[in-house]
């Protein structure tokens, strides 16, 4: 980091530096500018006056300093787009921090932009800040908040400092500041500022040279760790240059693709490098990076994809992901891996009863009908009904059929003989009752199956055998069927959208999911589940959540239900703060799922949705919600009225 220096940047460059007479002369010279509407140029260092006259310009207001403030989504956003960087400057600033407390100043980074996304150092300043309008998430560049060292330091690329007055606002004339650019020591690109600020009274004329060197040394670390991981990068597509290699920053942006790769794709490399691996078009249908993935190509071949993570000393670097065809022999069918999927989690009296039925079932060849919501989890009761059966070491296979086409799906479900129709393989299709043979055959959305569909598929049940489009042998097979809706299929064939034959052959034993509006009290457990794998899988240490965020989750409706618990706790964990979810870090509509009145203090609102969660457990039951409350029946009443629950 080498910047052109000049004596004329700092005001205590010139000998001796006298506070009061700093003071005063830098009030007389914004007095001046105020009363005669012109920059008293030949007083002002030439950096200062610039940032003036660009203010001045601007039309900044002087007296009014109300920076915009992004929204917590928005700060979680910039936060994620300046990782790489921020995960090399925070423990350096943290690091110093315990001596800016007690020195008196702080220390903060705005990205490039001038947004502020961290602030350490002395207490008493911050809170000062905040009244401000300068905390995490404002804008200090010039165009919001005038004359500052960040904003000065971002529109001339050089460090700054501004002294009381200098300050174009009035709101910030008791403070100096002192701003490092940092930038990318390999493109040289402006990552954003460092920022020092004190009361002037504080002023420590050795903070510029302590703030120079920080700046070096966190750009020596962002070269250090850049090296280091492009050696590793480096080192591990040599090691697998038999491999098609995709290598992926902690971004999920493409950084590094071998010719393999780019040959199995079809695809140049600049078209590809730097953007991040879901928005290539190619890949758009692969949804879950932490499964296989397969890629059609021609009739004889598929590309095979997994990803694995890459962890260096203890923290997320990257991604590999490996490409390899494979010849079609049959093709691969999800089947649920997930650690979460195949374990089922309630104890509530309306889960065990549906626990209870799919047990007995399992021990039955018997076909079963699972009915319910989108996102109750459908899917992983039929998985856990395959895994307590006598099947269990045999195939599970899964045919979405509202996911095919109306005029493929007997062709996937039955399968084909070479030159069956026109554009068929010439080596033909297997059926997923010959891949499920032994085994499950889960049938998702069945209620979008077309009736011609439905015909064969209930000749297949009844007799035992199907044929093979464009076949004349019957194969045997034997297979057990669920089928699950999210529709109320008896209604459908009310409506003659569905036969009414196959629907009593399907719904031999009918399982209802419940919603999770139906079974709150297993949220509790859901959460802790669901906290404990995908903390794992997001590499973020986070073991609890707070009582009144799970008041909150207790209080909300889940119209989107088990799913919408699951992603919402992914948020949740990705954006907290530290290492228990809190009621802020989760999503809006839940937050104020509960109607929590806005004047409420954060003391009410706590009791506010403790409240409600006791009154959804006793039914508003009086008696039974004071017993759970720990109250008595007066102290309810005095809670409703002033809670405004009456």
């Amino acid at each position: 980091m080498t910047f052109p220096m000049d004596l004329d940047l700092l005001p205590d460059m010139q000998g001796h530096f006298d506070l009061e007479r700093a003071i005063t002369h830098t009030e007389s010279l914004w007095e001046q500018l105020l009363t005669k509407q012109a920059i008293p140029q030949l007083d002002l260092r030439p950096m200062i006056l610039n940032s003036w006259q660009r203010c001045l310009d601007l039309e900044i207001n002087p007296y009014r300093h109300i920076p915009p403030q992004l929204s917590l989504k928005e700060i979680q956003n910039r936060l994620q787009a300046s990782k790489e960087y921020l995960d090399v400057i925070q423990p350096i600033v943290a690091n110093m921090e315990r001596i800016a407390d007690l020195s008196r100043f702080i220390m903060a980074f705005a990205d490039r932009e001038g947004f502020l996304l961290m602030i350490y150092g002395n207490r008493q300043l911050k809170r000062e800040m905040d009244k401000l309008n300068s905390q995490v998430g404002s804008n200090m560049s010039e165009r919001y908040a005038g004359t500052n060292a960040i904003g000065v330091a971002l529109a001339t690329g050089q460090p700054s400092q501004v002294f009381h007055a200098e300050h174009f606002c009035r709101g910030l004339h008791n403070y100096s500041c002192i701003a490092i650019p940092i930038r990318d020591p390999f493109s040289q690109e402006l990552i954003g500022v460092l920022d020092f600020v004190s009361r002037v009274e504080n002023h420590q004329p050795h903070i510029f040279g302590m703030a120079i060197q920080m700046g070096r040394s966190i750009e020596l670390e962002i070269y250090r760790e850049k090296k280091e991981r492009e050696d590793l990068f480096r080192a591990l597509t040599l090691d697998h240059m038999g491999d098609g290699i995709i290598i992926l920053d902690d971004n999920d942006r493409i950084c590094q693709v071998n010719l393999k790769a780019l040959d199995y794709l079809n695809l140049e490399r600049k078209s590809i490098l730097n953007k991040r691996f879901q928005d290539l078009d190619i890949l758009s249908e692969w949804k879950d990076p932490e499964e296989p993935f397969w890629l059609a190509q021609g009739h004889d071949t598929e590309l095979f994809l997994k990803r694995r993570r890459l962890v260096h000393q203890q923290r997320l670097i990257g991604s590999l992901i490996f490409l390899e065809p494979k010849k079609k022999v049959s093709k691969q069918f999800p089947i649920f891996q997930s650690p979460f999927i195949q374990r089922p989690i309630g104890r509530s009296p309306t889960f065990r009863h549906v626990l209870q039925v799919a047990e007995h079932a399992a021990q039955f060849n018997s076909n079963i009908l699972v009915s319910g919501e989108t996102g109750t989890g459908k899917e992983i009761l039929a998985h856990y009904i395959h895994e307590k059966s006598q099947r269990r070491n045999k195939p599970f296979v899964v045919l979405n059929c509202g996911s095919i086409p109306r005029e493929l799906l007997g062709s996937e479900l039955f399968g084909y003989k070479a030159g069956a129709f026109t554009g068929a393989s010439k080596k033909g299709h297997i059926s997923k009752f010959e891949l499920a043979n032994g085994g499950t055959l889960l049938l998702d959305e069945i209620s979008e199956m077309p009736m011609e569909s439905q015909v064969y598929l209930l000749r297949v049940i009844e007799e035992k055998v199907f044929t093979p489009l464009g076949g004349t042998q019957q194969i045997p097979i034997d297979v057990r069927i669920i089928a699950i809706s999210n529709k109320d299929l008896f209604q459908e064939v009310k409506a003659d959208r569905f036969r009414s034959d196959l629907f009593f052959r399907l719904n031999v034993v009918h399982i209802n999911m419940p919603t999770l509006k139906e079974r709150k009290e297993d949220i509790p457990l859901l959460v802790e589940h669901f906290i404990e794998i995908l903390s794992q899988a997001l590499f973020k240490k986070v073991d609890g959540i707070s009582p009144s965020a799970l008041d909150a989750l207790m209080a909300y409706e889940w119209p989107g239900n088990v799913r919408e618990l699951k992603n919402t706790l992914e948020q949740a964990i990705v954006i907290c703060p530290g290492e228990t979810i809190i009621w802020e870090a989760l999503p809006e509509q839940i937050r104020n799922g509960g109607a929590i009145p806005a004047h409420l203090s954060e003391k009410d609102r706590e009791r506010y949705l403790h409240f409600i969660r006791a009154y959804q457990e006793s039914k508003g039951n009086i008696t039974k919600l004071a017993k759970l409350l720990n109250v008595s029946r007066p102290t309810v009443y005095a809670w409703r009225k002033k809670l405004g629950l009456n």
